[in-house]
């Protein structure tokens, strides 16, 4: 094969798993393996670690020195990108995909194909300004799927921890739904996800992981175990379970012809399960050395499984396409595994029958009995390498951006800002001149005054009645009914396709509107969010000390807090009507919290934009720091209980 078959290509592989930093991560070793493949094709590869300067072994500066040498650009995504949403309590996941967004959002034009795990959501805010039409419309963004958080707490039998675990698994099944195509190393994978709702893109492929370049090897003859090795990450859904209660089940002389069990793989805690202490309680009974050796380099690893008299084994409760029967089937290491998810569709058909059984541990007690019994000869791959190159070459040789069709409109649509405004006339002044400065020209304003009982705050009202009837804007003056009235009231009188509404102590950016038309055009949502700049007192600062960043349309999590995003919010006409408008309790807050909720509720769609459209004040005295915290969080949570 040509060795510049990709000569000039640029790939971006972003990734918070990757060989060096991070030891014997199943992602980590397909993506350094792709790299370094791609850089032997000619292509300029670069790696992003999203984990920055973390490592679990040698310094980072280390591993760039490494990857260079190979061809390979090492990119560290530093912590300090993510220092503003730190401050202000964002989630890891949101806070992690952002660091992401932020630094390729500046780098986009240095590559041709970006390529993503769907693990942990990273490409999320990426693919949301992708499908919004405000970057990388020449970057093509694709995933690799390994590992969801929903497949692996199914596989442990586990609900979800915290709340954040609910947001990855939004994150993680959006970027799969936004992806300009997905790539899968199992057909198992695919089907999964089709079966439990997830929405993929038109292009969908299955392509195995490539193995990392060392020689295979091995003795491919038939040989008797004397040693087992439970070979795998230590926790549940790798099998742990039923690997001791099928050595359980094996009789004391069975036991006894072996010199050792080994456990050979990364302690994994996880919700309290502690797996070295399970070990240690588990193989108390069995009357044979146990070592427990989970700080193995992989390379150590596949050297002690290679030695005479070892039987691999591989009891996973679920799968996709596990390097751990790769290994055993490029080297020639003898193997049992669990008959699951994707493991089949690595092993050649003639070998299926020998090395895999059923994951119950009756099954793999049996299987084992009789492998002491009249030994095993190493399995043979299903794929060889050679062939998962030329498919991997055939998909990048293939792989283009996709470039949804905006439809043209005659007319830009009409913009109402629906304005609400009590007893604040010098932040009204600002929220106006703000207003003033928009970019973007089809707009009109509509202020409703709550009852502003000062005179101060009326003087100012009557100074605007000229400007707003010579711009056609409209003053409406009512008495004091509370945020969800005034904001229902300035909505019955828009006039415009789009109602983007706005309270008096926030300032908007002058791109505010053209953005969020921008936005709602190209990805046809319904209710657009954004990022916020918060600040405190009369002006903002010159540059924005953190940033409040929403999630989404995300349902599931929307029940726990409000991960829709702020009232400052582009709403299409007649969706907002569709929701039902502002419930109009008076005192309470969190309205905004409980009208996205109900309009994600009753299908429209709620999309965030990732950019920073306006400044959010926060005051000691506002409504929310000052009001009920308990009344307020219940009024978040009645759509879910309607």
């Amino acid at each position: 094969m040509d060795r510049q078959v990709l000569k000039g290509w640029k790939v971006l592989i972003v990734t918070p798993d990757i060989s060096g930093p991070i030891r014997n991560g199943g992602i980590g070793t397909a993506f350094a393996a792709l790299a370094r493949q791609l850089a032997q094709w000619g292509a300029s590869p670069a790696i992003a670690y999203a984990l920055g300067s973390y490592t679990e072994d040698e310094p980072i500066h280390v591993w760039q020195k490494a990857y260079a040498r190979e061809g390979i650009r090492f990119i560290p995504l530093e912590d300090t990108l993510g220092e503003q949403l730190a401050e202000a309590g964002t989630p890891p996941c949101r806070r992690m995909a952002w660091k992401v967004h932020a630094w390729l959002s500046r780098h986009a034009g240095d590559f041709d194909l970006a390529l993503f795990p769907e693990w942990m959501g990273l490409a999320y805010y990426a693919l949301l300004a992708k499908g919004q039409g405000l970057a990388y419309r020449d970057l093509g963004i694709f995933v690799h799927v390994h590992s969801p958080e929903a497949w692996a707490l199914e596989g442990n039998g586990q609900l979800p921890g915290h709340v954040d675990a609910l947001e990855r698994d939004f994150m993680e099944r959006e970027c799969v739904r936004r992806a300009d195509g997905v790539v899968s190393p199992s057909r198992y994978m695919l089907d999964w996800m089709r079966e439990r709702g997830w929405a993929l893109p038109e292009q969908v492929h299955v392509i195995p992981n490539l193995l990392p370049d060392v020689p295979s090897g091995g003795n491919r003859e038939r040989q008797r175990p004397e040693e087992l090795v439970f070979f795998g990450r230590l926790e549940l859904r790798k099998g742990l379970q039923l690997f001791c209660d099928a050595v359980d089940r094996l009789s004391r002389e069975k036991r006894g012809d072996l010199r050792a069990i080994r456990f050979m793989g990364k302690a994994v805690a996880r919700q309290g399960f502690d797996p070295i202490a399970y070990i240690r309680a588990r193989s108390r009974a069995w009357g044979i050395p146990v070592e427990i050796a989970a700080t193995l380099s992989r390379e150590e690893a596949l050297a002690a499984l290679k030695k005479p008299g070892i039987l691999a084994v591989i009891p996973s409760l679920v799968e996709n396409a596990p390097y751990t029967v790769l290994e055993c089937l490029e080297q020639g290491v003898p193997f049992l595994a669990s008959e699951v998810g994707g493991i089949p569709e690595l092993v050649s058909e003639g070998a299926r029958a020998s090395c895999l059984f059923p994951p119950n541990p009756q099954a793999l007690s049996e299987r084992l009995s009789e492998v002491l019994d009249q030994g095993i000869s190493p399995a043979r791959a299903a794929h060889s390498q050679e062939e998962i190159r030329s498919r991997w070459l055939a998909w990048f040789q293939a792989a283009r951006p996709r470039r949804p069709q905006v439809s043209v409109r005659d007319t830009p649509p009409r913009v109402s800002i629906c304005l609400v405004h009590h007893d604040r006339p010098r932040y009204l002044d600002q929220a106006l001149r703000s207003i003033r400065s928009q970019t973007y020209p089809h707009i009109e304003v509509i202020l409703v005054d709550d009852g502003s009982p000062s005179r101060q705050a009326q003087t100012f009202l009557d100074t605007l009645e000229p400007e707003f009837r010579e711009r056609g804007w409209q003053i409406i003056r009512q008495s004091n009914r509370y945020l969800g009235a005034a904001r229902n009231r300035a909505a019955q009188a828009a006039g415009g396709e789009y109602l983007l509404f706005m309270d008096d102590d926030n300032i908007a950016l002058p791109h505010e509107v053209a953005t969020f038309v921008q936005a709602a055009l190209h990805s046809g949502a319904d209710v657009l969010t954004c990022v916020a700049r918060p600040f405190t007192g009369d002006v903002p600062p010159a540059e924005a000390r953190n940033l409040w960043l929403p999630l989404g349309g995300a349902a599931g999590a929307g029940i726990f807090r409000n991960v829709f995003g702020d009232a400052n919010a582009l709403w299409r006409r007649e969706a907002f009507f569709q929701a039902g408008g502002y419930t109009t309790d008076y005192g309470l807050g969190h309205e905004d919290w409980e009208l996205f909720a109900e309009a994600v509720l009753r299908g429209l769609r709620l999309e965030v934009v990732p950019e920073p459209l306006f400044w959010y004040r926060v005051s000691s005295r506002g409504m929310l720091r000052s009001g009920d915290l308990s009344a307020n969080y219940a009024r978040g949570v009645r759509p879910f209980m309607r």
